[in-house]
């Protein structure tokens, strides 16, 4: 069986892609890459966006595990920028407290400033914008899913673009 992959942009999968002899096989609704072993989807930005690709990845291909892949925000000093983490639990911004492990928030809109990290560094470690739905749909479909985020930005002066150019490189290295 194969391995779905979710990456939010291509500017995030580049790497991969290349890297993994990858094919794009559909443009709509959503660009669909494919090798031997493994389906990729680039989902977009947000939670919305990656809900749909999620659900759209469960209902059209057979796969034993879906893994999200991509770049993440440091909520306190203790996550490391460029390092990778494999996230233990998922959170929204309803959520009122934080569980154990490396717990990874998901929200609509970027959280730029750092009296917003340090708000939510209350109930999570990182922030994303999109594996909180995606692990959502994963566990009302039954599939396995795993979260690989690595750190592009830890502040409010982070150009967090040119920090994704300089780091997706490392996501070969992880795979």
């Amino acid at each position: 069986m194969k391995k779905a992959i979710v990456i939010a942009t291509m500017l995030e999968a580049e790497e991969v892609i290349s890297s993994f002899d990858f094919q794009l096989v559909r443009e709509m609704p959503f660009k669909m890459f494919e090798n031997k072993n493994q389906i990729l989807a680039i989902s977009g930005m947000g939670l919305d966006k990656a809900k749909g690709c999620a659900e759209f990845l469960c209902g059209n291909f057979e796969f034993d595990e879906l893994l999200n892949i991509g770049a993440a925000g440091a909520l306190n000093e203790n996550f490391e920028f460029g390092k990778f983490y494999k996230v233990d639990s998922f959170v929204d911004e309803n959520t009122k407290e934080k569980s154990s492990g490396v717990v990874l928030l998901s929200c609509n809109r970027p959280i730029k400033t750092n009296l917003e990290r340090a708000q939510y560094a209350q109930i999570a470690d990182l922030v994303d914008m999109e594996a909180y739905a995606i692990h959502s749909i994963c566990v009302e479909k039954n599939k396995k899913f795993k979260a690989i985020k690595f750190v592009s930005d830890t502040g409010e002066t982070c150009d967090i673009v040119e920090n994704i150019k300089c780091l997706r490189k490392n996501i070969i290295e992880w795979l």
